[in-house]
This record gives structure tokens, sequence and C-alpha cells, in this order.
């Protein structure tokens, strides 16, 4: 049995500051985000972003800072291991949880009202969040639309359809008002598994947009409680190219989002469901704090029985992250990667996923761009990626063919063959694929996989320790993703085995002029 004193240390120790930081993170994260970006605007970044990605990057790494040591105090066996991940990211959901609800509650409760008689007056009054027309009119007869597609899962395998519909909000009682441009926009939404045959997605897509269209047509405006006005985001930013690819020419546009329900009714129970989180994260991770046994050792060191040295919990995000002189070759790889991605993000063009035409802005791989100063696409577009988990994927690929490689190559080589790699897979790609937009490290990674395999394989000593163990984890890597990539559609092989054939050329070459020997 759990003895009260053993309860109350848990308590004090592991349920009491997780309590504090998810409430006082939700707090102080929510006034800033009202403050500096819902309210203001003063940080001009993507609703999405500041809404959910930040706080959820922030939660994580206030975790690691003031919780994960903590939990040494739990005594997880050997053979349960992962259950230290698990509780891990237990106490992230705490805290995210909270933090992302109440984000919701403040973006719908933020922003002026303001009242029309009739919604074509919204182009002459000043701008608000939201506005309550008495008489809205749209011209249905003259709509904009474009359709966009994204794949999404690790593998590709899932095919996501948005078509995008705006139409000019017209006038019930007099003759257009004067001003900024005023539409009403409205998403529809549809996904498919990504394996179909183009014929079957070509067939799936034309039904869904006729359907869409059918909806849009029939759009009653009568029934309109309120308008939003659509922010930084994804979507507004679809919306405008819509709009300037039906040549609607219009600068600045007052996008429109309607809405069904009472205005009064706009944040829903976001706010209930803040507290709830901010209650139940708690309880549940109380209960999983009493299951486990302390950890003695653990106890007597923070108890001060005795000292114990410990190496900061974030030194792995100084040895990855952060370039020092001696190693920072793959610290400035996995940076640059990282950072074109996040101003991106800030930029507005999504998380998840980017469209292909900004990828093209930001140097992707495309042939008919690759003449002149296009040549440096080849490049650039090797710290160019399409969303989320394809940084993800990337960056976990790198981090251990960096690390494999570190033998012979760790600073300004590893950057030069991760050029080289990237440069051959590059060429592959524009080479097999005349029209298709490409970006990513991958080409880059299976060079450095490709470099590292040769040297082993041709007995380099450097490696003599480990030969198995690389030989085993780089095969499945490569072998795995080669097969996923010709199992999937949206995926690169031809950058892959470019990017691979030059790091076995690269590997070739170090070994016949560098430093390696055969093993006995």
């Amino acid at each position: 049995m759990m003895t009260e004193s053993t309860s109350l240390f848990k308590a004090r120790r592991l349920v009491l500051p997780l309590v504090l930081l998810s409430i006082g993170f939700t707090i102080g994260y929510s006034f800033l985000n009202w403050l500096l970006v819902a309210k203001t605007g003063w940080l001009p970044i993507d609703d999405d972003l500041a809404d959910y990605w930040l706080p959820c990057l922030l939660a994580w790494v206030l975790v690691l800072f003031f919780i994960q040591r903590r939990l040494r105090l739990l005594k997880l066996s050997d053979k349960l291991n992962n259950l230290s991940v698990l509780y891990h990211f237990a106490a992230v959901a705490v805290v995210i949880v909270p933090v992302v609800v109440a984000q919701g509650y403040v973006r719908t409760t933020t922003g002026d009202l303001t009242h029309v008689k009739d919604a074509d007056q919204i182009a002459t009054v000043a701008r608000a969040k939201f506005y309550v027309a008495d008489h809205v009119c749209m011209h249905l007869d003259k709509p904009a639309r474009h359709g966009f597609s994204t794949v999404t899962g690790r593998s590709h395998e899932t095919l996501v359809f948005d078509l995008y519909m705006l139409a000019p909000i017209c006038s019930t009682t007099s003759a257009a008002a004067a001003g900024q441009p005023v539409w009403i926009g409205i998403k529809y939404h549809h996904t498919m598994s990504n394996s179909a045959s183009e014929a079957e997605k070509k067939s799936v897509f034309d039904s869904f947009a006729r359907e869409s269209v059918w909806a849009f047509d029939a759009e009653d405006p009568r029934g309109y409680q309120f308008l939003e006005t659509l922010g930084r985001s994804i979507d507004r930013s679809r919306f405008e190219k819509t709009l300037s690819l039906a040549n609607a020419n219009v600068t600045d546009p007052v996008i429109l989002i309607p809405h069904l329900e009472p205005f009064s009714q706009r944040s829903g129970n976001r706010l209930q469901w803040t507290f709830g989180a901010l209650a139940i994260g708690p309880l549940l991770w109380l209960a999983m704090v009493l299951l486990p046994p302390l950890n003695p050792l653990e106890v007597k060191r923070v108890s001060g029985q005795k000292k114990q040295a410990h190496a900061p919990e974030l030194s792995f995000l100084a040895v990855f992250l952060i370039p020092r002189r001696s190693a920072y070759g793959l610290p400035i790889l996995i940076d640059v990667n990282i950072a074109v991605f996040v101003v991106m993000a800030v930029c507005g063009l999504g998380v998840m996923s980017f469209d292909p035409d900004d990828l093209l802005t930001w140097g992707a791989s495309y042939r008919p761009a690759i003449h002149g100063w296009g040549m440096l696409r080849l490049i650039a577009s090797q710290f160019v990626h399409g969303g989320l988990v394809h940084l993800v994927n990337n960056l976990y690929g790198l981090l251990f063919a960096g690390l494999f490689l570190a033998p012979v190559a760790t600073n300004w080589r590893l950057i030069g063959y991760y050029l080289l790699c990237g440069l051959g897979g590059s060429i592959g790609s524009v080479v097999a694929h005349p029209t298709t937009v490409s970006v990513g490290a991958s080409g880059a990674i299976f060079g450095l996989y490709g470099t590292l395999m040769t040297l082993v394989l041709f007995g380099d000593t450097r490696f003599s320790d480990s030969r198995k163990f690389i030989l085993l984890n780089a095969g499945i890597f490569v072998a795995l993703n080669l097969v996923i990539g010709a199992a999937s559609h949206g995926v690169d092989n031809a950058a892959h085995i470019g990017g691979l054939l030059t790091g076995t050329v690269i590997g070739t070459a170090l070994w016949f002029f560098s430093r390696g020997q055969p093993t006995s």
C-alpha cells in the first residue's frame, strides 16, 4: 500500500508543479495572444500558428525545463522503459490541451462588432472583426472558385481536396457602395485515399466540385446571423489566390465568413472546456503519478540526503541545434531547414502543408524554372519542405545520417556532402519529372547514407566498431523509403536515387583519396 507521506510527496513534487505550470501558461499565453495578435495585430503571424502550433511548442519546452527531471522520481522498470516517454507526453498534454482550447475562446470573443443595415455598407465603414447586417445579398452569378489538392500523412497516403468559392456582396437597397471590395467566402473540403488511380481521383474531385457548386448556389444569405472577417491564415491566402486566378483585380479584399449561429453563441462552450481541461488533466495526471513506486535514489537526492551530478535536460538540444566550433555542420543544416519552415509558417503559408505555387516562390525545384538564376533552385530546394510532417521525417533522417558520418565528416565537409548529394537529387528529379514541383532534404539525406554505406562496405576502419549496426540501419532506411516512394504518390524517388548515386560516388572517392583503410 502506498503510504500517505508517499502520496503527499508525489502530489507536492510531481502534481502541483504541473498544475501551476498549466494554469500559469494558459493565462499568460492567452493574455499575450490577445494583446499582441488577436486584439491589436502588433505581432503579424498566422492565426493557426498563434493559436495552436506556437503554444504546443512552448508547452513542450516548458515541460522539458520544469517537469522532465522530476519524472526521475518515479521508478519505471527497464522492461517498461517506454513508460517514461508515455509520462512525458502525458505531462505535455496536460499543459497543451487547456491552452489550445483557450485560444479558440480568445479568437472568437476578441474583436469589434459593427452593425450595418445593408451588407454593402461594409465596404465604406471602418474595418471590424465581426459584422451584423440586416440585409445580405450575394452575386451568386459572379463567383470565383478554385480547387487545391494536397497530400498528407507520413507516407502521403491521404489526398485532400479543398474548394474555395467566393461571391461579391451586392446591394439590396441601392447602387453599389464605393470602397474596398467585399466578398463572402466558403470553403468545401473532401478527403480520399491517395493510392487510388488518377482516373478515380479525377472522378472523385469532379463529383466533389459539382456538389460544392450546387451547395454554394443554394446558399441563402438571409440565414446568416453574422459575418466574420477572415484573419491571417492559409485559408485567407487561398481565398486571395482564388480571386487572383479569377482575374477579380482586387487588392486587400475584405473576405467574410458567414455564420449561422447567433453572435452570442460564437464561442460555443470553449470557456467551459478550458476550465474542464484545467481540472480533468491534473486529475488524470495524479492517477498516473500514484501508480508507479518512487525511485529511492532520486528521492534521497532531491531530499538533500545524497548529491548526484546530472546533465542538463536540454543538453541534446544544445548538441543538435547550437553550432559549436568543434561540431557545427549538423546543427547548421538542421537549423537552416527549421528556419526556412518557420519563416514560411509565420508568413501565413500554412503549417501542415504548403501550396505548390508558394513552394515555387520559396525556391522549389521545377524544370521550367531551371535557367539563369533559377539554377539556384537545385540548391535552395534542399532546404524547403512541403509541410510539418515532411520536415520532421527529413530531420529525423538527417540527424542519424549526420551522427553516423561523424567519424569522417562533421563540419564543412558534412555541409559540402549534403549540398553535393542534394544537387544530385535535384538533377535526378528535374530529369525524371519535367513538370513536377520538388522540395526537401531527402535527396541530400539519401546521398549521405550512400556515402556512409559505401565507406562501410569498402571496409573503412573508422566504422569497424559499428559496421553491422550502420549497415543494418542505413540499409533499412534506404530500402524502406525507396519501397514507400515507389508505392506512394507524391514521393520523388528520382531525387532519392539521384542523391543516393551521388553519395555513392562521394564515398568511393573518399575511399580512394582519403584515409580509408581495409579492415583485417
